[in-house]
This record gives C-alpha cells, sequence and structure tokens, in this order.
C-alpha cells in the first residue's frame, strides 16, 4: 500500500475551486449533491471555502489535487462535522482520506472543539474504516431511508461515527438516557 504523506493536504483556495468540482463530479457522481449540480459547480464551491464556519482542503501534489474534504463547524456549541469527503477514483486505497480526515481532526482541536462527528454511508466500509483508524466510535446507525430525485428512488443509509476531543464534553451525572440509549452508550463506552 502506497502512503501519502499529510503535508500534502492543505485548505483550499480559489484557485482549486475547478479541480474539485471535476473530482466530486467525476468520483461522487452518485451524491445526490452532484446530482443536483452543486458539489460539481465551481460557483457553489467558491462561495462555501469562503464560509468561515466550513474548512475545506485539498490534498494533491503538483498542481494536482486528488482528494477534497470539508470540516463545518458550530463554534458556540462546540461541535464539528467531517463532510464531503471525496477521493479521486484512480488515487483511492492510498489513504488519502485518512489524511484529510485527519488534517480536518487537528483543524478541529485547533478550533477547541469538543466533538467532531461523520455520518459514513453505509455502502462505504472503507469510510467507515478510515474514521474507526481515527478513533471515531459508532453511534448509531439510521435505518435506510428513500428520497426521489429528479423522478427515481435513491436509497440512503448511514453510519454515525464521532470523535470525542474533550472528554468533558458528555455530562455523565446529569445524563438523562431512556433505555435503548443507555444500552447504548453503555455499548460504546466499555
Amino acid at each position: 500500500m502506497n502512503t501519502l504523506l499529510v503535508q500534502n493536504v492543505r485548505p483550499a483556495t480559489q484557485n482549486d475551486v475547478e479541480q474539485m468540482a471535476k473530482i466530486y463530479n467525476r468520483s461522487f457522481p452518485e451524491h445526490i449533491m452532484v446530482q443536483r449540480g452543486l458539489l460539481n459547480n465551481p460557483d457553489y464551491l467558491s462561495k462555501h471555502i469562503q464560509n468561515p464556519d466550513e474548512h475545506w482542503v485539498v490534498e494533491g501534489e503538483n498542481g494536482i489535487i486528488r482528494g477534497v474534504a470539508a470540516l463545518a463547524i458550530s463554534p458556540p456549541v462546540g461541535l464539528g462535522e467531517i463532510e464531503r469527503v471525496c477521493v479521486d477514483r484512480q488515487q483511492r486505497g492510498r489513504g488519502l482520506a485518512q489524511h484529510l480526515c485527519r488534517f480536518l481532526v487537528n483543524e478541529a482541536v485547533n478550533f477547541g472543539l469538543g466533538f467532531v462527528e461523520a455520518f459514513a454511508r453505509g455502502d462505504q466500509p472503507g469510510m467507515q474504516r478510515t474514521f474507526e483508524k481515527l478513533g471515531f466510535k459508532v453511534y448509531g446507525v439510521a435505518p435506510r431511508f428513500e428520497v426521489i430525485h429528479d423522478g427515481r428512488v435513491v436509497r440512503e443509509q448511514f453510519v454515525h461515527m464521532g470523535l470525542e476531543l474533550k472528554p468533558e464534553t458528555i455530562d455523565t451525572q446529569n445524563m438523562l438516557l431512556i433505555q435503548e440509549a443507555a444500552e447504548l452508550y453503555r455499548l460504546i463506552n466499555k
């Protein structure tokens, strides 16, 4: 397995949006935001990389971008979500997604966030393993759901994963949980 250096990950710039859009278009065409012309639209990406609550990063070398991801943050509540992770199809299996996500976890630490979450699709075990290698725990699996998009049914299922950055963010003394939540909490904290 050919691994890459984390130093190839950097914040995205306006000069990157064309390549970012192309990567989403060719390597993640099943994503509903690609099908709706958003993630593969340079104007859409340009607006989002300017949002101070979204931190977009790219991975690449010699001017060629091979992967992209974002960290959406909610500073008032200390929460971040890693989202929109996409690696060029020809570059998969080389650890790029893990490098992108590790960079974003480090960003979350630098922002003082207490928790980072991710929703990995149920049909993407590689992405689930990527988050697991970074210390994320599975917090739940959403039932499969269906949406109608452009006249056809799109089926989705997500694995909710999270990484606690500050242990004090879970108030176990005052937490009131229904039985199923309490059992799951005990299981994930063994």
